[in-house]
């Protein structure tokens, strides 16, 4: 028996699922020229262009978006649109700029999890492993499919109610300084939101990636603790077994403790100023349907904001529960049938660290989690009421 544990050791496959995920995240920041985790990014002149290219678009889009809302102030259908999209461009520059800021740091720490190889040292790691190596697979392409899918309903949304003869663009937004009444222009127009509209989905995903990344491998590692934790004081183990489970307990717990504090420290100002937008989003887009219910792309607003924190949510909240389980898993086992003190105290020890919060904070202000989403649907939902009650 243990010559073929050696033997499937040995032939097993080097690289993971997370390198499948890695090449799926990589891919769509290549579509949409901004493979912002390369080592020569910002070194070739090519990758600065590029990124000035996205930049100045970006500027560009925020300055016609307010000159065409200050032609048309009159429009409270016009002015709602370009606010909306104002908070749109601006979540994303922010994103972007702030995860090129941290590119080194996040490519370290998406190195350290390709070269992980925890599932090379037994039958129930590699297991699990496996089982979240397909979770990242899928994570990545949930947010791909969510996004395109929140894309497609805006784009498609104006047809679909006919709002083609009124010249119903998929944004409510028009170019300045030209007729959009007029078929040429009102083509041109469709067709460079439907652009960007795809081009920004990807770039999200794109920039999504690593952070789902991450979330599978710290609920592998969770989990593996948890695993390792109902073992402890088994009648079968003898007081080396136990002592050496205890102490990979520790060594795990140890490395997963550091990789959390570091995801939750780069993430956490991303993911406030993200709930912040969403929230003001959410609320902004509900008002627009309120006043106006023919405006179908608030409609797809509302969902994309709502899908994406959903997404988020869900994904932290998968780091609470295993976390809230390893704490269990520590305190429910026979630990009482250990009589080595020394063991007894590590047991303490580790029952005193089991019981930290971990998770993705965003700002210090909470985690990403199921009560952060309920959070936000209320919030959103209060200061839509508040602009109805002032309105009415």
């Amino acid at each position: 028996m243990e010559f073929f544990t050696k033997l499937r050791t040995t032939f097993a496959p080097k690289e993971s699922s997370y390198h499948q995920a890695n090449g799926m995240v990589r891919a769509l920041q290549t579509i949409t020229l901004m493979r912002f985790l390369d080592k020569d990014f910002l070194v070739s002149k090519s990758s600065r262009v590029l990124l000035c290219s996205h930049e100045m678009n970006a500027i560009i889009i925020l300055c016609a978006i307010t000159v065409n809302a200050i032609q048309l102030r009159t429009n409270v259908d016009v002015v709602v649109s370009s606010a909306l999209c104002v908070l749109s461009v601006m979540e994303i520059f922010y994103k972007l700029n702030r995860l090129i800021y941290l590119r080194k740091s996040i490519a370290r720490m998406l190195e350290l999890v390709l070269n992980d190889r925890t599932h090379l040292k037994g039958t129930m790691e590699e297991m699990v492993c496996q089982k979240y190596h397909r979770l990242a697979r899928k994570l990545v392409w949930y947010t791909v499919i969510q996004y395109m899918l929140a894309g497609g309903m805006i784009v498609v949304f104006p047809g679909h109610l006919r709002e083609l003869d009124r010249k119903e663009p998929p944004l409510g937004i028009t170019l300045p300084f030209v007729d959009n009444n007029q078929l040429s222009w009102y083509l041109v127009n469709y067709i460079m939101q439907s652009l960007a509209i795809f081009i920004i989905a990807l770039m999200f995903a794109g920039l999504d990636g690593p952070f789902y990344i991450f979330i599978a491998y710290s609920a592998a590692q969770l989990e593996i603790l948890i695993n390792y934790s109902q073992c402890i004081g088994e009648p079968s183990n003898n007081e080396e077994e136990n002592r050496r489970i205890i102490w990979k307990i520790f060594d795990v717990h140890t490395r997963l403790s550091s990789f959390l504090g570091k995801c939750s420290e780069l993430y956490r100002t991303i993911y406030l100023v993200q709930v912040v937008s969403s929230v003001m989003l959410i609320c902004v887009a509900l008002f627009h349907v309120q006043y106006n219910p023919s405006r179908s792309h608030s409609y797809g607003l509302v969902c994309t904001s709502v899908f994406k924190m959903w997404m988020f949510c869900y994904t932290g909240q998968l780091i609470v529960s295993k976390a809230d389980e390893f704490n269990i898993a520590v305190t429910s086992n026979r630990w009482y049938a250990l009589w080595n003190r020394r063991d007894l105290g590590d047991i303490l020890f580790l029952q005193l660290n089991a019981q930290r919060h971990y998770g993705f904070s965003i700002g210090g202000f909470g985690y990403l989690c199921f009560e952060t989403f309920t959070k936000i649907m209320k919030t959103a939902y209060s200061f839509y009421a508040f602009l109805q009650q002032v309105m009415d």
